[in-house]
């Protein structure tokens, strides 16, 4: 039985997919470019779901 936040969340996410990126490289060589897109165990900003702050969000994206 979860609690009110973790069933609200479920159902927002239900049905969903995830793509995360968390690197982009610019290849050129020896001038080739890395720019962080996303920090590894942390909810990214597109996959946040507003007006919740549970438990349950924050150990699903660390399974991620």
């Amino acid at each position: 039985m979860g609690n009110a936040y973790s069933d609200i969340l479920k159902d927002k996410l239900r049905g969903k997919s995830a793509c995360i990126f968390w690197k982009v490289f610019m290849l050129d060589g020896k001038n080739t470019q890395e720019y962080q897109i996303n920090r590894a165990y942390r909810i990214p900003g597109g996959y946040k779901v507003k007006d919740i702050k549970s438990i349950f969000e924050k150990k699903l994206w660390r399974k991620f």
